[in-house]
């Protein structure tokens, strides 16, 4: 099962390493939607490599649409969305990879019914949604 990355940045140059560092290894990709920052935040989200595509978009505070937008340009059949000052703990990767493996497994009638086992992390509590497109993780501070 295929996992995408989907942050929505505006000058995060400072922080925009948290969720790279914390989760490249995991996903698939990482799609960033960028809104016209005037910092290095693009720059420094392009040093992680192929895996991370950045798109510019000319609405900075619209942080709703860009994740949207995201979302959209994303080609994982799961998707895992941080704001750029979030990270992973490494009981939460285990947690989601172990997920992913049981979905891989699953026919594919039975995948979208596959419940969340558990997850934990002192910050977050896990939703699952379902849409036509993908499954997303929701993390609720």
């Amino acid at each position: 099962m295929r996992l995408s990355l989907c942050i929505n940045t505006f000058n995060e140059e400072k922080n925009i390493h948290i969720p790279l560092d914390s989760a490249i290894d995991l996903v698939d990709e990482v799609v960033i939607i960028d809104g016209s920052s005037k910092d290095k935040t693009v720059e420094i989200a392009k040093s992680y490599g192929p895996k991370v595509k950045v798109f510019i978009v000319d609405n900075p505070r619209n942080f709703l649409a860009n994740k949207q937008r995201a979302i959209e340009k994303a080609n994982g059949e799961w998707i895992l969305q941080l704001d750029s000052d979030e990270a992973l703990s490494e009981d939460l990767k285990k947690e989601i990879l172990s997920l992913l493996q049981v979905q891989s497994s699953l026919r594919p009638e039975l995948r979208a019914r596959a419940k969340f086992n558990g997850f934990d992390s002192a910050h977050h509590c896990p939703e699952q949604s379902r849409t036509d497109k993908v499954q997303s993780f929701y993390f609720i501070h």
